[in-house]
């Protein structure tokens, strides 16, 4: 049971979280800004909750920080799909571009989103240095995931996800490659799954139940479901019934005709691209899944 309850509130966290996040990127007018202003009420009640548990090392502190960590990372994602935070260029990729044009185009597109996650991290940093530093933790690995998911579609996989993303985002479909596989991938794989296992083999040295063991299981268990959800970039598995539910789109936001309808925060999220394949699922917070 010391295993199992990390394991299993860390994919229900993830599930709840990207759901949640795929669903205000379908609201629009005063729902979305409804949506945006009640996910700020909790990034605030998550601070709050850091502040509380900093000194904190107890098992209880360290689901809470995970958790609060988890609504901070979120808040990033719904403000950005919701274009309150991107940068200096939110427009598509001129024609013509070479590969490392489009990159630095795509990062100015998201700067702002981008520099402002990298102010939280080094904020949470400063704050929770000897002290309880398990949101810390949990808020680099989905930044580091979130990135290796967008590097990866930026290059190229099979699966896309722009038909999750908000109209007014999907100028981004412009700057990735178009391709099964890329170099990067089995490389992401590779060390994403070797840390899983130097977790996993770190919890069987803890005491069961402990707050160190705790810890591990939960960034274990969350590392893990981004690696799954980098899967879902690449194989031919339609995982959109994980999260059918939150991405019912209204009338003005249906997809463009001749698009199939079908994002990690994930998270993935999570989390870019086109209506050129459009068989695939979300992607974020927990998102990985995301946008460049």
């Amino acid at each position: 049971m010391e295993y199992l309850l990390p394991t299993g509130f860390t994919i229900c966290a993830w599930w709840l979280a990207t759901a949640a996040v795929l669903r205000l990127n379908r609201m629009s007018g005063a729902i979305a800004t409804t949506g945006l202003l009640l996910t700020s009420v909790l990034a605030v009640a998550a601070v709050g909750g850091l502040i509380a548990t900093r000194d904190s090392h107890s098992v209880t502190a360290i689901y809470c920080s995970f958790t609060c960590a988890l609504i901070l990372f979120a808040w990033h994602e719904v403000s950005y799909y919701a274009g309150l935070v991107s940068g200096p260029r939110p427009e598509g990729c001129p024609e013509g571009a070479n590969s490392w044009q489009r990159f630095r185009f795509g990062v100015a597109a998201s700067l702002y989103h981008e520099l402002a996650i990298i102010a939280t991290a080094a904020a949470l940093f400063w704050w929770l240095q000897g002290g309880n530093t398990m949101a810390l933790w949990t808020f680099c690995l989905l930044w580091w995931m979130r990135w290796s998911a967008k590097l990866n579609i930026f290059l190229g996989v099979a699966n896309l996800h722009a038909e999750f993303w908000p109209a007014h985002l999907r100028y981004l479909d412009s700057y990735v490659a178009h391709r099964s596989m890329n170099l990067l991938f089995p490389v992401s794989i590779t060390v994403a799954t070797g840390a899983v296992g130097v977790m996993i083999y770190q919890v069987t040295q803890l005491p069961a139940g402990s707050p160190q063991s705790t810890a591990q299981l939960l960034l274990a268990s969350l590392l893990a479901l981004a690696i799954l959800e980098h899967w879902f970039l690449v194989l031919p598995i339609a995982d959109d019934a994980l999260w059918k539910w939150s991405t019912r789109v209204q009338p003005e936001q249906s997809s463009p005709a001749g698009e199939d309808a079908r994002s990690t925060v994930t998270a993935d999220n999570s989390i870019v691209d086109s209506a050129v394949d459009t068989r695939v699922s979300p992607d974020v917070v927990a998102l990985p899944r995301s946008a460049p």
